[in-house]
């Protein structure tokens, strides 16, 4: 986190890891009150309430009231499924004593001085609280792409904090490039509404997710479309079997005539944009052991199978030669044999998010 400067707005402090977080916090937040009401804020706070665990993108904590602001992006937010969820989610989080606050990432591109006007009057709800709001707000006109996916992008921000090198890296992926092209007009219906769920999820804070979708419904593309979407350095795709050259190989490889990347009835899943670098590991390529620690950071993807991850305590085995923050999403094909230990000590492994 940068040191407070005179130049350094305060609300820089707070931190945001996308790009709506960003635009809340400088489009609404920011011309609503004064820097002073820093204490009250804290980001990414989580609630327990009957067990379940809810993470609150910005909580404001004042005397009588405590606001639990949500962000939302439509294409994580319109389908039935995700409609639901939010309905439940927001009455647990009325229960638990929250105020539920929501701003979506075309009301504050669109509508950004309603957006400052209805904070300022629910924070003046509160004796505490409403000390912080300016008389006179002065609000921008938020510099925001019309493409609901630019939500995803990582924060600004980011670009100004001390990094790795691994950090680094994944400001400037493949992946980051990749969703900028993303088309969801090429997705069937069970295929978007599964996209928008695990956005949904993923955006409030779940890290393991489980798709079930019936035979031919499009489970591959919907993995392709999740490692494009939610990887930012690198992804692993783990199938059961010993040869993996079909199903996710042919999807990746822009070349093959049913790719999913170029290849999808409705047109390109990524238009104008290269395809990832891919290394695909099995026993048609030959044994793991041969395989170089560079040739998996090369890769944008990697597919493999659950015999060559290993335990992590041989030099040739997989996971011996890949660093916990190698590998940021991972997907397992086949849901019900993720439990298995050798799946298990992978994500142990890795601090990735894992849908499977």
């Amino acid at each position: 986190m940068p040191a407070q400067t005179a130049e350094t707005p305060w609300w820089h402090s707070l931190g945001s890891s996308s790009f709506l977080e960003y635009a809340f916090l400088r489009w609404i937040l920011a011309p609503s009150v004064s820097g002073a009401i820093l204490p009250c804020i804290v980001p990414q706070a989580t609630v327990e309430i009957a067990g379940r665990h809810y993470k609150i993108d910005y909580e404001i904590r004042g005397k009588e009231k405590c606001f639990a602001v949500e962000l939302d992006g439509f294409e994580f937010h319109g389908n039935r499924n995700a409609f639901t969820y939010d309905r439940l989610r927001q009455n647990d989080l009325h229960a638990a004593g929250r105020v539920v606050v929501r701003f979506s990432y075309d009301s504050i591109r669109s509508e950004a001085t309603r957006c400052v006007s209805q904070l300022q009057s629910l924070l003046s709800l509160d004796t505490i609280l409403r000390s912080f709001v300016l008389t006179n707000p002065t609000v921008e006109q938020p510099e925001m792409d019309p493409d609901p996916l630019t939500a995803l992008q990582p924060s600004p921000l980011s670009l100004s904090r001390e990094r790795s090198t691994q950090e680094a890296e994944a400001m400037t992926s493949y992946f980051d490039k990749a969703r900028q092209k993303l088309s969801l007009k090429t997705l069937r219906q069970c295929q978007s509404e599964a996209f928008s769920a695990l956005g949904n999820y993923y955006g409030s804070g779940g890290t393991k997710a489980a798709c079930i979708m019936s035979v031919g419904a499009g489970k591959t593309a919907l993995g392709v479309l999740a490692c494009l979407a939610f990887s930012k350095r690198r992804a692993m795709i783990v199938t059961p079997g010993n040869v993996i050259r079909g199903t996710f190989d042919q999807a990746f490889d822009h070349e093959a005539v049913r790719n999913v990347l170029y290849g999808l009835p409705a047109g390109p899943l990524i238009p104008g944009c290269p395809p990832p670098v891919v290394l695909t590991l099995d026993r048609d390529a030959g044994p793991v052991k041969h395989v170089t620690r560079e040739q998996l950071i090369n890769a944008d993807v990697i597919l493999t199978n659950f015999h060559s991850l290993g335990a992590g305590d041989d030099p040739d085995d997989l996971l011996f030669k890949l660093d916990g923050d190698d590998i940021d999403f991972i997907v397992v094909d086949e849901a019900h044999i993720a439990a298995a230990e050798s799946y298990q000590r992978t994500f142990r492994h890795s601090s990735a998010l894992v849908p499977f």
